[in-house]
């Protein structure tokens, strides 16, 4: 095959890789609508239905979850416009629903009570979060209605920078993105006004911690906005189909096992285990060699009661106690002390006369007409 023949295979096979990831872009796409549709249609985005894709569920109920999140604002600043209470049993939704649209009354109800007032529309020191900042600068600039039920734009996020005196009309402004009140230049949500006063930038999500990806995701930032992607745990990697797949640390050679241990990968992480095992009564130390092993140390009573443990190497030996007893005590049954002998219950010591014990001795007590004699111990 020539060259051109070469390059032919690979401009077809450039297409037929790019002509794959625009059919999933669109997929997942088509499944990002059909959450927002669920979500128009005011249905619980937490009962969608399933695909059998695990990207495009995903996809669905995040989408769903945007869009009621943001009609929920919307909703209660346009309860706060109507200058009424901003209290959860007016709303209607989920739970979690009435809970942005009671935070978002109550941020446009200050942002309406500082424009009363005349103090500056610039939230930015009281470091509220973005949703209540957002919702704080739209009634305190006195945007257009907003329309909860609007599908895009459905958040519009203005700026209190104004133009020089001379621009007083849109055209004039040349705005990148939106213009407001025909005077003065706003920014879609996700991005914010630049110091020019008409160009509209980038917000990055994940810098600035608005996002609300949880512990195991990463934020990643997108132009206008973000998503949140698996993150494994350490000892694992997600692959191309969302799944997070054990790193085997020993087929890679990212081990830390020494030259006397092998591998052995496990989920998650790994162990090293010696090469050559130890005999009985040797173990291995932290250098991988085998040495002794002290039973008399860690066993626990190795020998019986009346012996002695001695270390061997390899093993170990039990000794039987021994003590040197004076007369008239013999050592114990476990040899470690000595103890009284009774002779008077080993032979007949004092013969018809009455034998006494003593400590270490014994006594004969005579009958009548006979005394002890010290000389020969016996009566006489």
């Amino acid at each position: 095959m020539g060259p051109m023949a070469h390059r032919i295979v690979l401009l077809l096979f450039l297409c037929a890789v790019l002509k794959g990831i625009e059919s999933k872009l669109t997929s997942v796409q088509e499944c990002c609508e059909a959450g927002r549709e669920i979500a128009l249609r005011e249905h619980d985005c937490t009962v969608l239905p399933r695909f059998t894709s695990h990207i495009c569920s995903i996809a669905q109920e995040h989408c769903c979850r945007a869009f009621a999140k943001k009609r929920a604002c919307n909703n209660g600043i346009k309860m706060a416009r109507g200058k009424q209470a901003c209290e959860r049993p007016f709303f209607t939704g989920s739970s979690w629903e009435t809970q942005i649209s009671e935070a978002c009354c109550d941020c446009c109800t200050l942002g309406l009570k500082m424009d009363s007032m005349g103090f500056s529309c610039d939230f930015q020191d009281l470091q509220l979060d973005k949703q209540c900042s957002n919702a704080a600068r739209v009634c305190c600039e006195k945007p257009k209605e907003i329309n909860p039920n609007a599908k895009a734009p459905e958040e519009t996020e203005v700026f209190a920078t104004r133009p020089p005196e001379e621009a007083n009309t849109c055209r004039e402004l040349n705005c990148s993105q939106l213009c407001v009140d025909n005077g003065r230049c706003a920014c879609n949500d996700g991005f914010q006004l630049q110091r020019d006063g008409a160009t509209c930038g980038d917000i990055n999500e994940c810098l600035n911690g608005s996002h609300n990806c949880s512990s195991e995701q990463v934020c990643v930032n997108t132009e206008g906005s973000f998503y949140c992607q698996l993150s494994c745990h350490p000892g694992f990697i997600l692959t191309d189909n969302i799944i997070c797949k054990d790193i085997d640390e020993c087929t890679l050679g990212s081990h830390d096992c020494g030259a006397n241990y092998v591998c052995i990968n496990t989920a998650g992480s790994f162990y090293c285990e010696p090469k050559v095992v130890c005999r009985d009564g040797y173990r291995r130390n932290a250098a991988g060699n085998c040495i002794d092993i002290d039973e008399c140390v860690v066993l626990v009573n190795p020998c019986r009661p009346g012996q002695s443990c001695i270390n061997t190497v390899g093993s170990y030996s039990c000794r039987r106690n021994t003590v040197t007893c004076p007369r008239g005590y013999h050592p114990t049954v476990d040899g470690t002390r000595c103890e009284d002998v009774d002779e008077c219950l080993i032979t007949n010591m004092c013969g018809k006369h009455i034998c006494v014990n003593l400590d270490g001795s014994y006594r004969c007590e005579c009958s009548a007409g006979y005394r002890f004699s010290n000389t020969t111990e016996v009566c006489e």
